[in-house]
């Protein structure tokens, strides 16, 4: 089990700051967050690479902090998945094993062995410049297992896959963690966290300010990343205000702006995230469509985009809103960008999202 606590660094003008969490046997936590965040900052501090200032590395709850690379056994591997190119296949699974002074007769019959789960026996005569991007990965992979790392970090290992290699390499992960791998992974794609992780932790400029387990984090997100994954794209900051002797009616203000909606029926915390479904809010070009009772939402149309068989309007006015409305709505209208519109948002289009601490 890996365990962070309060981990802290700071490096030319860049903190990383107060980092916890844990990784169980067997278990996968990503990483997410914008480039910049910290996130393979993070990843070469717990491998060794790097040294933090505060906090601790613990390993089966054994402080490691202090450890060298070799010793404490948590292994990075990078994006580029980086092949030693005057090395067969085989000898740069070996190097590992070798570095560390393991007898010929294991290093032989572990590098079979990992050649044979990798699915690449037939390769390991071969030098690096004549494999696909999907072998080089798989023969990377098995250099990073030959040592049974006890915590395998890996920095976006599928981003430069193809469709197909990337459902492979996914499935090779899986098999990972069932035979009880603990995975530490750095990833910007929602579907590789859906597929391998059991937690998700995001970080924003060096801060965490997500963690706990994927299910959580996709129905509660914090943060405009990623609400925006999930694919929500109205997601609001907002203070909530009640209505005197109107218990379930608040005034939602957008923080920072001078944009507000009443929500209806909804109990609020004083301070939340206010989420509104493009799929419900109809749009209107002249006063007399506008749905009555309805928030209103008046501004400038800046894109229109259509996706298959719907359409994204967007609207700006002191905030950016986004409606997505049936192909056949939208032919019915004569709208172009820089006209004016007005979207009428129904009750149910409203979602809270509580956010203690924002």
């Amino acid at each position: 089990m890996l365990e962070l606590k309060n981990i802290s660094r700071h490096c030319r003008g860049f903190a990383l700051e107060n980092i916890s969490l844990r990784i169980a046997d067997g278990e996968c936590c990503a990483l997410m967050g914008r480039s910049g965040a910290g996130k393979t900052m993070l990843l070469r501090i717990i491998a060794g690479i790097d040294r933090h200032d505060t906090g601790s590395v613990l390993l089966d709850h054994k402080d490691i902090s202090k450890a060298t690379i070799q010793e404490r056994n948590c292994l990075l591997m990078h994006q580029e998945n980086t092949l030693f190119p005057h090395l067969s296949v085989m000898d740069n699974i070996t190097f590992p094993l070798k570095a560390r002074r393991m007898k010929p007769d294991f290093i032989r019959q572990r590098t079979h062995e990992m050649a044979k789960k990798m699915g690449i026996s037939h390769l390991l005569s071969r030098k690096p410049r004549g494999l696909s991007g999907g072998e080089s990965q798989r023969v990377a992979l098995a250099r990073a297992l030959s040592v049974r790392p006890a915590i395998l970090m890996l920095d976006e290992p599928l981003s430069s896959l193809d469709m197909e290699l990337r459902d492979e390499m996914i499935s090779i992960l899986q098999a990972l963690k069932q035979e009880g791998q603990s995975i530490l992974m750095v990833t910007h794609q929602l579907e590789d966290t859906l597929a391998l992780a059991d937690k998700t932790a995001v970080l924003d400029a060096g801060k965490m300010v997500q963690y706990g387990t994927t299910d959580e984090l996709i129905a509660n997100p914090q943060s405009r990343f990623l609400a925006r994954l999930t694919g929500i794209r109205n997601y609001y900051k907002v203070d909530f205000h009640q209505i005197k002797d109107y218990p379930l009616i608040y005034i939602a203000s957008v923080q920072n702006t001078r944009v507000s909606f009443f929500v209806h029926g909804l109990n609020c915390p004083e301070r939340g995230h206010l989420v509104i479904r493009e799929n419900q809010i109809s749009i209107a070009v002249n006063s007399d469509a506008i749905n009555p009772g309805s928030n209103q939402f008046s501004g400038v149309i800046t894109g229109i985009v259509r996706k298959g068989e719907t359409t994204e309007i967007t609207l700006r006015n002191g905030i950016t809103m986004v409606a997505s409305l049936l192909l056949s709505d939208i032919d019915l209208m004569d709208i172009s960008i820089g006209d004016n519109a007005v979207f009428s948002i129904p009750d149910e289009a409203f979602r809270i999202i509580g956010s203690p601490g924002i």
